[in-house]
């Protein structure tokens, strides 16, 4: 994780977005926003699109995904890449095609996410249970 001037960046390969606790560590220390540098491959496509959106949902955070696109061998990379909002929407996505995409974001809105959603994933996790495997603070 690294603090630019307008805030928080965690970065994430392909295999740790499948995983929610990396993720939530970056949350938990301050991330404002989740790139992930992605090599995703058919037939994995919902996997994709359900890993990208909940890491953003269960974190509150923003992510941006940024995955490879075309033939390599015998891989198909099929792109979709994505700005994701702290509520889990996209905000921007790529079909299966390579393209720059450019998203203005609030990073904000991820504390006035935090704040106004009922759910608060952050706060109600059970701190207890994570403290014994020293995983949190």
């Amino acid at each position: 994780m690294f603090t630019m001037e307008d805030g928080k960046i965690a970065l994430m390969m392909t295999f740790d977005a499948g995983f929610p606790e990396m993720s939530r560590i970056y949350a938990l220390n301050g991330a404002e926003m989740i790139v992930v540098l992605s090599a995703h491959v058919v037939p994995y496509q919902i996997y994709h699109k359900i890993m990208m959106r909940a890491r953003a949902l269960e974190n509150q955070l923003f992510l941006a995904v940024v995955n490879k696109v075309g033939l390599e061998e015998q891989s198909v990379y099929f792109g979709e890449s994505a700005i994701i909002s702290p509520y889990g929407d996209y905000l921007n996505k790529t079909d299966h095609q390579e393209k720059v995409i450019i998203e203005s974001i609030d990073l904000s809105l991820v504390y006035k996410t935090r704040e106004s959603l009922s759910m608060k994933y952050l706060e109600n996790r059970n701190v207890n249970y994570f403290k014994k495997s020293r995983l949190c603070k």
